[in-house]
């Protein structure tokens, strides 16, 4: 049945060798914006009757998402506006943050260079916008760390794996390494 529909979609095209090595995984929550850009692009080159290379379209997507991530454009954009993008859930029951869910809480921490370097924690200042180089040899529930390692982690925390629910945004790098370690790893639906 599958077959008969997918034939019908596609009619006799294949994907050979060579396109198969290219295919990407588009799985996890952060890759539904790409997946759906690439989606609106190729619907209007198949409705505009324009030959293309699908790979072309990804890399030129990818790329575009990318700059504008790494240029931190995506992330000064949402701060100078974070009602416009963040939808405060009171239905949790706790105060005036999230960050009051978590025991810990790690931003920028470079995935997959964290389970693997050697980096030190620097402890964001949320107040100043700053990051401190003090040595941080404690977690302190209130505040926000950035960077790190898995090896200074469960140095100062002293946590065993099983302990650990972890929250990411990427699903492919937020599994393979924290299941090296033993981590219970919950998906994140912000980023």
């Amino acid at each position: 049945m599958l077959r008969i529909i997918l034939t019908n979609l596609y009619d006799t095209r294949h994907i050979g060798r060579d396109q198969v090595r290219c295919l990407v995984g588009l799985m996890d929550f952060f890759c539904f914006s790409e997946a759906c850009l690439i989606a609106d692009i190729v619907q209007d080159f198949v409705d505009a009757k324009l030959e293309f290379d699908a790979c072309y379209i990804y890399e030129d997507v990818n790329r575009a998402i990318q700059l504008v991530h790494r240029s931190g454009l995506v992330h000064r954009g949402i701060l100078s506006d974070p009602h416009r993008y963040l939808v405060r859930n009171v239905s949790i029951g706790y105060g005036n943050s999230w960050r009051e869910l978590f025991d810990v809480v790690i931003a920028k921490a470079n995935k997959p260079e964290f389970y693997t370097s050697e980096h030190p924690f620097r402890c964001y200042d949320t107040k100043t916008d700053t990051l401190a180089f003090t040595k941080v040899d404690a977690f302190h529930s209130d505040k926000v760390y950035y960077h790190g390692c898995l090896k200074s982690f469960l140095q100062i925390t002293k946590w065993k794996g099983p302990e650990l629910i972890y929250f990411g945004d990427h699903l492919f790098s937020n599994l393979r390494g924290p299941s090296k370690a033993g981590w219970h790893m919950l998906p994140s639906f912000e980023n």
